[in-house]
């Protein structure tokens, strides 16, 4: 390798964390559409794998540079840690120069980083006990909230609010009529005619108009059910400083789990990257 080249890989490995994790700093995990200010990572991961296609490449190392951001917060320290650990371990992973190469180089990574992301969370969690406070809160809402999110994108709140006024209305019109069975059988013999259709009116008048009152009432009760509160409960209680050390294969699996978007991302960039060098030659 030229000089010239070596210096291009190194500055732009370094520019390339910078924005990475400068974009990194607007992601509100309560915002889903905040979460494309990640997008710079598989970028840089994708240049990586591209000059590390043939040997390990030290500029790789100049990503940890991301860590500068580490004093804003424990995000940005996962972050950093994502961007230059990751990068790193991409760049000793990756071999090859197919679209399935550069596909593959970050699983593995992924997978490591997630785990020392989750024991530096689990470690930090047990020394300073605001940090386990505010991650068991981080933790819960942002679990609470998404998991509010996909049920109403799959409707499962709105159809399990119309089976329970189903429920409530043929459970009060069964009462309804079973309570007018009831008194005309008892009452027959002592009321006159008029008197029983009064009574059977009444009864009718009953079975059309309570059920309705009686939706209308539970419906009011069941919106007051937050399924994000009872999530975010549950996710807090499991999280108690006992359980805490779930988070270690709970991290490692997240990051493990997002690398078929990551990988595809990667293989992306690594190709692009290769299709403007072979342009520039």
């Amino acid at each position: 390798m030229d000089l010239e080249e070596d210096y291009v890989q190194y500055v732009l490995q370094f520019s390339l964390s910078i924005l990475a994790i400068s974009a990194a700093y607007f992601l509100d995990p309560s915002r889903i559409v905040t979460f494309s200010s990640l997008l710079l990572i598989p970028a840089l991961f994708g240049y990586t794998a591209y000059i590390s296609r043939e040997e390990f490449k030290t500029a790789s190392a100049l990503a940890l540079a991301a860590l500068i951001f580490a004093p804003l917060g424990l995000k940005m320290i996962a972050i950093g840690l994502l961007i230059g650990l990751g990068n790193i371990l991409t760049s000793f992973f990756a071999h090859g120069e197919s679209f399935k190469d550069y596909y593959g180089a970050t699983m593995i990574p992924l997978l490591l980083t997630g785990l020392v992301i989750g024991g530096g969370v689990y470690g930090l969690s047990m020394t300073q006990p605001s940090i386990g406070d505010e991650v068991r809160s981080g933790a819960s809402d942002a679990i609470g909230f998404h998991t509010n999110i996909l049920l109403e994108e799959m409707q499962l709140i709105e159809m399990q609010e119309q089976s329970n006024r189903q429920v409530v209305q043929q459970t009060s019109s069964g009462s309804i009529l079973a309570a007018q069975a009831y008194v005309l059988n008892e009452t027959r013999g002592n009321l006159s005619e008029q008197d029983l259709m009064a009574v059977q009116k009444a009864f009718s008048s009953a079975e059309k108009e309570i059920p309705e009152q009686f939706v209308e009432r539970s419906t009011g009760e069941l919106e007051t059910i937050n399924v994000s509160e009872r999530v975010s409960d549950g996710v807090e209680k499991l999280l108690s400083d006992e359980k805490l050390i779930l988070l270690v294969p709970i991290i490692g699996f997240m990051f493990y789990a997002v690398h078929p978007l990551v990988g595809f991302l990667v293989a992306i960039s690594a190709s692009v990257f290769a299709f403007l060098e072979r342009k520039m030659q």
